[in-house]
């Protein structure tokens, strides 16, 4: 069997959807490995080992119980003989190759370094998938088989007679960014520091998300089922159009910009319409106000590759190098006030930044994973 087949088969096997031929070609694939008969496997499978010895004596039982009585003698026995092969010989490779797993998180998170494409998905039963390697077919939610392709994550109808409608999260660390496709189109596009939580399918004529952290929406028009997202206690009505939405724990504010269509931005039981160039603004003081901006490409800017100083201030532009950078911002005076102008390439190197902000006043050094501010 190729990696995703495998992949696919497993994810199956753990939702308890496997057929008698499908967990006949898993057993296969397993005996052949604990003989040393076939190829070896793809670092990229083991790393669902972890899972596998969580779950596979929770699920056996779940199996066997849905199988005819006559099937079930010969399941369990094929079952518990890929318990013994695994436990017996690949226990060696499963501590190896999650020892790889989680050095890659490690590595994920450099300090210092431009951020890049990555971000982890937590599947309906607690798995993690860190998608910074993996391509291709990833898991079997629902009915839908999840894809990922080189910073896109994607749900596509599977096969599979599956009517159950199950939630993923896909989250974003420090030094990480990533778009996601939902199932009806829509596009997110997640900064460092952010995540969304989504169904895998969008039923009972309504399509809801939560997200913290900074998303920006490009919806998919649909009158008759409206977009909502929710954000803490601030909840976004949107029938088709495209925003941006930032509502990090460490900010004061909650904002939302409106690039093109229409939103209610809801709030403290107050409501508001947005235009087009509009900026909603809630404090922690639940002041809320709207302005226009001059330019909401400004905003956005992030999700072209660029990092804009011309609409935040001093300590809002520091916050983001922290996120996108992985350091922590450490004062050693008051927090500079004011603003700045201009824009610099994402991939641009850390020290070249510092370089400017000291060019401008703005008083900082690089010290292992902070970034200290002088005065």
């Amino acid at each position: 069997m190729e990696e995703n087949e495998i992949r696919i088969l497993l994810d199956k096997y753990f939702s308890g959807i496997c057929t008698e031929e499908e967990i006949s070609e898993l057993n296969t694939w397993y005996e052949r490995l604990g003989k040393g008969s076939y190829k070896p496997v793809p670092n990229k499978v083991y790393t669902y080992q972890e899972e596998y010895i969580d779950e596979r004596f929770k699920m056996l039982s779940q199996i066997i119980d849905q199988q005819s009585s006559g099937f079930k003698k010969r399941s369990f026995l094929r079952i518990a003989a890929i318990l013994f092969l695994f436990i017996g010989t690949g226990i060696f490779m499963y501590l190896h190759y999650r020892s790889e797993y989680k050095s890659l998180i490690a590595i994920n998170q450099k300090i210092g370094v431009p951020g890049s494409n990555g971000a982890v998905l937590t599947l309906s039963n607690g798995r993690q998938i860190v998608l910074d390697s993996v391509n291709g077919s990833v898991a079997v939610q629902g009915n839908k088989q999840v894809v990922n392709d080189s910073g896109k994550l994607s749900y596509h109808p599977g096969n599979i007679e599956n009517t159950e409608v199950v939630y993923n999260t896909l989250s974003t660390p420090r030094g990480r960014q990533y778009t996601l496709i939902l199932p009806d189109g829509t596009k997110a596009m997640l900064n460092a520091a952010s995540s969304i939580k989504y169904p895998t399918a969008f039923t009972e004529n309504k399509r809801e998300v939560e997200v913290s952290g900074e998303v920006y929406f490009e919806v998919v028009h649909n009158t008759s089922m409206p977009f909502t997202v929710k954000s803490g206690n601030i909840i976004i009505h949107d029938i088709g159009t495209h925003f941006d939405i930032i509502n990090y724990p460490d900010e004061s504010f909650v904002k939302t910009t409106l690039l093109e269509g229409a939103v209610a931005v809801e709030a403290n039981s107050i409501s508001k319409q947005l235009q087009p160039g509009d900026q909603a603004v809630i404090t922690n003081n639940n002041e809320f106000k709207i302005k226009q901006l001059p330019d909401v490409e400004d905003v956005i800017a992030w999700t072209k590759g660029i990092i804009d100083f011309n609409s935040v201030d001093i300590a809002t532009l520091l916050q983001q190098l922290s996120r996108w950078y992985n350091v922590d911002i450490v004062y050693k005076t008051d927090v500079p006030q004011g603003s700045i102008s201009g824009g610099i390439p994402r991939n641009t190197e850390l020290p070249v930044i510092i370089k400017a902000l000291n060019a401008d006043g703005i008083h900082c050094n690089l010290s292992g994973s902070q970034l200290i501010v002088t005065q």
